[in-house]
């Protein structure tokens, strides 16, 4: 689970923020871990995460399945994204990067990267607008 509820790092060229923090975001992100872990889910929440650690994150789910793919067992990922959306071709999450360009992450891409996994089944939400 993703939540992005910080803005504070993207200005735009008048020093302005470019996107209204979402602090809504953090008590929805709470209510999904609290219902996910009822069922009996191990759940990794990551709160307001830069670019690194976002790709560090898919990084190691893929290590993950690959490794839990070898013993033949079936993997089920729950997603869930809740922040400030785009959508290009496909939706990213807005991070809270300084630079522009590192502030839209790719999700979809990769979520549907993780889905190509052999016995692997990704489902997801984005909790999110996609302007």
């Amino acid at each position: 689970m993703i939540c992005c509820s910080q803005y504070n790092k993207l200005i735009n060229e008048q020093g302005k923020q470019r996107f209204d923090d979402m602090l809504e975001a953090d008590e929805e992100a709470d209510f999904m871990v609290e219902k996910f872990k009822e069922l009996n889910y191990q759940v990794q929440l990551c709160r307001n995460p830069t670019r690194k650690e976002m790709n560090v994150l898919f990084k190691e789910l893929s290590k993950m399945i690959t490794e839990t793919a070898k013993q033949k067992e079936r993997v089920l990922i729950h997603f869930y994204y809740t922040g400030h959306g785009k959508m290009k071709e496909q939706t990213f999450a807005v991070l809270n990067e300084p630079v522009s360009k590192d502030a839209l992450f790719p999700l979809e891409s990769k979520i549907r990267n993780l889905s190509m996994h052999k016995n692997t089944s990704v489902y997801a939400l984005f909790d999110c607008c996609r302007q």
